[in-house]
């Protein structure tokens, strides 16, 4: 039964060793009264060898406890180990979070990476629907020689469910012209 609470090797180990010695306790002096090759003589070997490899085990273990916590510990992560994500991944999460914002109904949100959208048009245009699912499909990603502007041509799929009629499915070839701010955050700045 665990305590469910983690024990250093050092004692771990140290326990194990005492136990042994209390099984070869138990078993009696190394008589060879029974014979060599005895139950007795194979459980004392077996005892024996198990309290040596703890004993070495704790022994190695106080010699070196700043090399066995180092061996143990996870590699610090620096800025360094980690690789920029590339601007094609960015670009992808803008349009992804485009998409997402006309599914939400949610102007605000359109205009974090649309921010010259009319979100006055958008309101008016959302408040007459029950909901609205974007989906975007065959996304293309185009840099700009200079990595400072990106066209992204895709296939822009609504289906809108209005308050008053039937739902609308329509796709559309759609291209968005995008740019880099100085932060390094991606913007759409055009879309057709």
């Amino acid at each position: 039964m665990g305590t469910g609470v983690s024990q250093s090797p050092v004692r771990t180990n140290a326990e194990a060793s005492t136990r042994f010695e209390s099984a070869l306790a138990l078993l009696g002096p190394d008589e060879r009264s029974q014979g060599e090759g005895s139950q007795a003589d194979d459980l004392r070997q077996l005892a024996r060898g198990f309290k040596d490899l703890a004993d070495g085990e704790v022994a190695r273990a106080r010699k070196a406890p700043a090399a066995a916590t180092a061996a143990t510990a996870p590699a610090a992560l620096t800025p360094t180990t980690l690789p920029a994500p590339k601007p094609e991944t960015i670009i992808e999460g803008v349009v992804q979070r485009y998409a997402l914002a006309y599914s939400a109904l949610d102007p605000r949100a359109v205009t974090r990476v649309y921010p010259s959208e009319n979100s006055q048009f958008l309101q008016n245009a959302f408040s007459k629907l029950k909901s609205q699912t974007i989906r975007t499909r065959q996304v293309a990603i185009t840099l700009d020689p200079g990595g400072q502007a990106a066209t992204v041509s895709m296939v822009w799929a609504v289906e809108a469910v209005p308050k008053v009629g039937s739902t609308i499915r329509a796709e559309r070839i759609t291209t968005l012209r995008m740019t880099r701010t100085a932060a390094g955050d991606w913007h759409i700045v055009d879309r057709r």
